[in-house]
């Protein structure tokens, strides 16, 4: 039997960080799903297109490829590997199988945006912090992981990033069992983290 951990926030909120600690430090065998490779393939897409797509709504995602996954990993069932590229916007389909764990973790800024995903779950932690310290470590990421521009990742910023968390991202906190500051000391948040699988497990 595998337990289902969903773990959300904003972008750039430490959501990986908290995640790959959860799953480097605490005594559990993980399966670690990210979301961000289940955004839609958009290699057909024109430039013109391109330039017009939202990629900070729900809609970006294509869930229905991970609630397969979920569902399939959950029920014992191996999935092969997805990843996503930022810069050709493509999705890649790997020969590396995936196989169900003691702890499935979906992490991605949407966890909570999609009822039927977030309804599976057993445990849903939200990610939070201060928006000015998500705007600069996105800046981080896009243009020195990324190759984004400046500029450019400043704009998408404020036309898409900033109005769709507090219309979707914001919102979905509601639906997190607990909300963990991220700014706060790792080692403290672990603990907390391990005290709730536990009772996860025992119930």
């Amino acid at each position: 039997m595998s337990y289902f951990v969903l773990i959300g926030g904003g972008t750039c909120s430490g959501k990986t960080t908290l995640t790959a600690n959860i799953v480097e430090k605490l005594p559990y065998d993980f399966t670690w799903i990210k979301m961000d490779d289940y955004y839609h393939d958009l290699t057909h897409f024109s430039p013109k297109q391109m330039k017009l797509y939202n990629f900070d709504t729900p809609e970006s995602i294509d869930f229905d490829a991970l609630e397969e996954d979920v569902t399939d990993l959950l029920n014992g069932k191996t999935i092969q590997k997805r990843s996503y590229n930022f810069v050709k916007h493509a999705v890649t389909i790997s020969n590396e199988v995936i196989t169900p764990r003691e702890i499935i973790i979906v992490e991605g800024i949407f966890a909570f945006c999609e009822k039927t995903l977030f309804k599976k779950a057993d445990l849903k932690i939200y990610a939070d912090l201060d928006s000015d310290l998500r705007l600069a470590r996105r800046l981080i990421r896009d243009v020195a992981e990324r190759g984004f521009d400046f500029k450019g990742t400043i704009n998408q910023y404020l036309k898409n990033v900033r109005p769709m968390h507090e219309k979707y991202i914001e919102r979905s906190k509601e639906y997190a069992d607990i909300i963990m500051h991220t700014e706060n000391n790792f080692d403290k948040l672990l603990k907390e983290i391990d005290t709730l699988l536990k009772k996860m497990k025992a119930e």
